[in-house]
């Protein structure tokens, strides 16, 4: 059983990983991937890049943040999270059931899309 499970690979579930293995918590995270809408960024033409902090940069300081606490992680998607009496149950597509005192599910927003013309190529 897991101290915590945190669910979501963005910047929220990253910070929160680290500051739950700093108090040295058994934790695990789930996510489909590290880094969440940071890993889609947009280039704009003749922009000041000297004071830009690119969210690759961000994630891969967590990433190395991480690999160096040695955490525990998998790589998938959550199908279902439940309460039973006093721990919840994670249901995954690969792992099966895990089980977690405490949950943090920070998986952020889906970009709604307006299907306006040009839209797609903008994006």
């Amino acid at each position: 059983m897991y101290d915590l499970v945190i669910i979501g690979g963005g910047p929220a579930g990253l910070t929160a990983a680290i500051y739950a293995l700093r108090k040295r918590l058994k934790v695990l995270l789930i996510a489909d991937e590290l880094g969440g809408k940071t890993n889609h960024q947009m280039e704009l033409k003749d922009e000041e890049t000297h004071q830009v902090i690119r969210g690759v940069e961000i994630v891969d300081r967590f990433r190395r943040e991480l690999e160096y606490l040695n955490f525990a992680r998998h790589m998938e998607t959550v199908k279902q999270v439940e309460k039973r009496d006093a721990h919840f149950v994670i249901h995954t597509e690969l792992e099966g059931e895990l089980l977690a005192r405490a949950v943090i599910i920070a998986t952020g927003a889906r970009t709604q899309r307006l299907n306006v013309p040009g839209e797609a190529e903008l994006t």
